[in-house]
Order: C-alpha cells, then sequence, then structure tokens
C-alpha cells in the first residue's frame, strides 16, 4: 500500500501560515500591555495613623492602669520594709527579737527588689505586646482598605523621618540604608482614611466604653 506524503515545502509552508495567525508578543508589547493599566498606588505614615488611632488611646489607657497596680504592688512591700526598718532600730542588738526583725528586714529588702524587677518586665512585656498588636491590626487594615479601594501598591512613607544628629557613623549609615522613600507626594497619602476605617471598626466593637482591653485581633489571610 502506498502512503501519502506531502512535500516538505508544503509543511514548512503551512507552518509558517499557522504562526502568522498568532499575535506576535514582543518586550516592548508586553510593557506596553503592562503601562495600559494603570497601578494605583498609596502611601501610609505609621506614625501619623497611630496618633489617631482611638484604640491606642484606649490601650494606653489600659496600660497605665496596669503599670499603676504594679507600682502599687512594690510601694506597698517597700512600706512594710520601711516599718520594719524603723522597728529594728529601736530593739536592743543581738536579742531574739532583734534576730528575729532583722530576717524580716532582709526578706522584705529581697522582694522588694524582686518585685521592683519583675514589675520592669511585666511592663516591657505589656508595652512590647500592645505595640505589635497595634502595627499588626494597621497592616490589616490596611490591606482591607486596598482591596477596597482597588490600591495595588501602598508603601510605608518614612520620608519625613530624620537621621539622629547625635548618632554614631554606624548608626546613620544604618539609618539611611533603612529608609524606604525618599519621596512621596501627599496627594496619595492614606493615613487618614486608614485611621478613619479603624476608627469606626474600633467603636463598632463597643471596647471604648468598657474596662477591659479589647483581643488581639485573629490575624486574617492575605
Amino acid at each position: 500500500m502506498s502512503r501519502f506524503r506531502l512535500p516538505v515545502t508544503s509543511l514548512l509552508t503551512a507552518c509558517a501560515l499557522s504562526l502568522g495567525a498568532l499575535p506576535l508578543v514582543t518586550p516592548a508589547t508586553a510593557v506596553a500591555q503592562v503601562a495600559a493599566r494603570a497601578v494605583k498606588v498609596g502611601t501610609i505614615d505609621l506614625n501619623k495613623v497611630l496618633d489617631q488611632m482611638d484604640e491606642k488611646t484606649f490601650r494606653e489607657r489600659q496600660l497605665e492602669t496596669f503599670l499603676k497596680n504594679l507600682e502599687d504592688s512594690v510601694n506597698e512591700i517597700a512600706k512594710q520594709l520601711k516599718q520594719a526598718k524603723s522597728e529594728l532600730d529601736i530593739l536592743p542588738k543581738n536579742g531574739p527579737a532583734y534576730l528575729a526583725k532583722r530576717e524580716e528586714v532582709l526578706r522584705l529588702t529581697a522582694r522588694v527588689q524582686a518585685e521592683a524587677q519583675a514589675a520592669k518586665i511585666l511592663a516591657e512585656d505589656k508595652k512590647k505586646v500592645m505595640q505589635i498588636d497595634l502595627y499588626e491590626k494597621i497592616s490589616d487594615s490596611t490591606k482591607e482598605f486596598a482591596k477596597k479601594n482597588g490600591y495595588d501598591l501602598i508603601l510605608v512613607d518614612d520620608s519625613k523621618e530624620k537621621i539622629p544628629q547625635d548618632a554614631s557613623p554606624q548608626q546613620a549609615q544604618a539609618a539611611m540604608i533603612s529608609k524606604r522613600l525618599m519621596f512621596a507626594a501627599s496627594d496619595i497619602d492614606v493615613s487618614d482614611m486608614v485611621a478613619q476605617q479603624m476608627n469606626n471598626e474600633f467603636k463598632a466593637t463597643g471596647m471604648g466604653g468598657s474596662g477591659a482591653a479589647p483581643a488581639p485581633a485573629e490575624k486574617k489571610p492575605n
């Protein structure tokens, strides 16, 4: 049985015609296609948002109460120590009562030092937890704002941050290198709008009028 064979020239012609039907995509064409879609960019000033946040004000009041309670606890033990020292001063030395009171003074001194150190650690941890939680809430709210308003990119604007004049050469260089943004037009700043969105959400929770601090927000998927 004879086989049908298509001439090579016919095959090449057919391939050329089929390729000619496909759109030709060059690097310049690809760039033009991307440029045809306007990218919506905004900036956000974290300090500006924090200054306007109702929740930050509320959380700071909660923190102040917490720190005051820690201070009162240490002061109460310090008061007991002062009283014990006064009683020790009027006791005959080396007597049973004197030795017992001296031991009490030593114990109270150790308690004051331990409680003061514990209060410092607790206070620093409480502040750190609050700062991280507020930052994460700003991040989540910014993402939500971007999705609702069609933003492709929102950059942290630290262009107003100054290099410390009293910094060492190494610190000054590190501060310069860590800068994220050198300039941004004011009309693309979304800080006020994000802050307003966060205040509306915080008001909706009703936490502003209660005595309990709001729980850390559940992380939203990106």
